[in-house]
């Protein structure tokens, strides 16, 4: 509608709370900085663009839509957060040993099985349509990710005991980037 205006707030994924930031590393500091890499790196991923964008990103989107007098101020948030047990389950699911195997080690193998193939002529009852599958383990876990960064299921295991150790039941301040968006149509 011509004349109308878009007024919206968006958190910016991209610069999220990073979770090694939460721990208190001691001296497991080569840990640390395999850990601080292969996180960084979810949020530079190219191809992954439910993670990788950020506010000029969403200004340019905007503008190649055909908006108008885009506006986007970008805010740090802080929020008190507690890490319940389901937290870690996301974070570090139980995995098979096989999709453990080859990962880290720059095997490239899919470390999700695919779900079986539909019948011949079947529909799925149930598209998802949302990208790479978010929410039907079809997108990596934070521990999957670390994983595929490098790290071995070993130093993966001793990631996901730190965080258990000082994380369940636990509030942290959560920092995050909220950008506000204002656009003419």
């Amino acid at each position: 509608m011509p004349g109308g205006r878009v007024v919206l707030s968006q958190s910016i994924p991209r610069h999220t709370q990073r979770l090694y930031e939460l721990i208190a590393w001691g001296r497991a500091t080569a840990l640390r900085e395999k850990v601080v890499a292969a996180e960084e790196a979810i949020y530079t991923d190219a191809a992954d663009p439910l993670v990788n964008w950020d506010a000029d990103d969403l200004r340019a989107a905007l503008e190649g839509a055909g908006l108008m007098d885009v506006r986007v101020t970008v805010e740090t948030q802080t929020e008190e957060r507690r890490i319940t047990g389901g937290h870690l389950e996301r974070w570090f699911p139980v995995l098979s040993p096989s999709p453990r195997e080859g990962l880290g080690e720059g095997a490239g193998k899919d470390p999700l099985p695919n779900p079986p193939p539909l019948e011949e002529g079947a529909r799925d009852p149930l598209p998802n349509p949302l990208p790479r599958g978010e929410g039907t383990r079809a997108r990596l876990s934070y521990g999957e990710r670390l994983l595929v960064g490098g790290l071995s299921a070993d130093e993966v295991g001793k990631v996901e005991k730190l965080f258990r150790e000082q994380l369940v039941e636990q509030t942290v301040a959560w920092v995050s980037r909220l950008a506000y968006i204002r656009a003419d149509l």
